[in-house]
């Protein structure tokens, strides 16, 4: 019973880690993008 239970936790912080890393890494290829567009921004006004 108490297995059990122990199983489900850890199957349910796998699944939050899971989420998170999905969110981290979605937020890293925003910011990666923001970057590169900033950089174009950058170099349009520079010329």
């Amino acid at each position: 019973m108490l297995f059990h239970k122990f199983e489900a936790s850890k199957n349910e912080l796998s699944a939050k880690k899971s989420i998170l890393s999905a969110v981290i890494t979605f937020l890293s290829a925003i910011l990666n993008h923001l970057s590169a567009f900033g950089g174009i921004l950058s170099a349009i006004r520079f010329f």
